[in-house]
């Protein structure tokens, strides 16, 4: 039983930092790019978009007024993911 509860805090933290890495490359939209190939946003960018481009297939519309709503799914179910994680850890 021990081994689960320390897989799923491994796993809990980890979703962790990936969910923090979504919402780094979310604000960093929002901010003066990065030259396209080069820079830690870049590497950010290709770990997440894999992740936000399966809820940006998902919407029937890509952006709303220019603003992308598919990191918000994402991070939502990420963190539902997360909270599942969390109470097996509890166990």
């Amino acid at each position: 039983m021990e081994v689960v509860v320390n897989v799923a805090l491994l796993f809990e933290r980890a979703l962790e930092g990936y969910l923090i890495l979504i919402v780094v490359a979310c604000l960093s939209t929002w901010v003066a790019p990065f030259p396209p190939r080069s820079g830690p946003v870049y590497y950010i960018r290709r770990i997440t978009d894999p992740y936000l481009n399966v809820f940006r297939n998902l919407l029937p519309f890509r952006s709303f007024g220019g603003m992308d709503f598919s990191p918000i799914l994402a991070i939502i179910l990420l963190s539902w993911v997360i909270n599942l994680f969390a109470r097996v850890a509890m166990m």
